[in-house]
């Protein structure tokens, strides 16, 4: 019987991380196929060509104009497994999309042995929203508009009802997606296509 051993993908701009990455995963000896891509452009037909088992990728390339394209390679890949590799403070909200997460400072032992795990758990699927915990129709409207930069009284004003009303809806909002940030919640709207890059 032959022992599988996962092929990773490395998506990393700074060829120091990149050996440093690569020399750690390769010494591990747990792991089989290694490779390398220096940016996003070329993941798409990589993954076509050649789907890897883990996706390591630098949070930072995932611009706000990348970052519905990363959600969409996750789903048509069910079983990847994604771990983000942060060499540089990252958004919260992004890196809890990933499967684990490391940084520059992480232990090189504790490393190995994170991906290690990611490799042989089953991947969890995400969570479907359903009953209390989805967003109402009023409350898609509330965050499309609070993505959109507009203030609460703003809002208030454009949905004709009081500021209080939009208060609690803001509430609920964070209450069921676990977000509190502008930043993190204009990510959460892009990531269900509640807007668009444009807007």
């Amino acid at each position: 019987m032959t022992n599988y051993k996962s092929k990773i993908l490395l998506v990393e701009p700074s060829r120091i991380v990149a050996e440093g990455i690569t020399k750690i995963i390769t010494e591990s000896g747990l792991f089989g196929q290694m490779s390398h891509l220096t940016s996003i452009a070329h993941l798409n037909e990589y993954m076509h060509s050649l789907p890897p088992d883990v996706l390591i990728i630098n949070p930072s390339l995932l611009s706000a104009e990348k970052m519905t394209d990363f959600f969409s390679l996750q789903q048509r890949y069910p079983l990847l497994k994604t771990m983000a590799f942060c060499t540089q403070l990252a958004d919260n909200t992004i890196v809890s999309k990933f499967h684990a997460s490391a940084t520059i400072f992480t232990n090189p032992s504790h490393f190995v042995k994170t991906l290690h795990d990611l490799t042989e758990q089953p991947k969890q699927q995400p969570k479907k929203r359903t009953g209390s915990d989805a967003l109402s129709r009023r409350e898609v409207e509330i965050l499309i508009l609070v993505a959109k930069g507009m203030m609460n009284k703003e809002i208030a004003d454009q949905l004709n009802i009081s500021l209080n009303t939009v208060i609690t809806h803001r509430k609920n909002i964070i209450k069921k997606t676990g977000i509190k940030s502008v930043a993190g919640l204009t990510s959460y709207a892009l990531m269900h296509n509640y807007i668009n890059i444009e807007g």
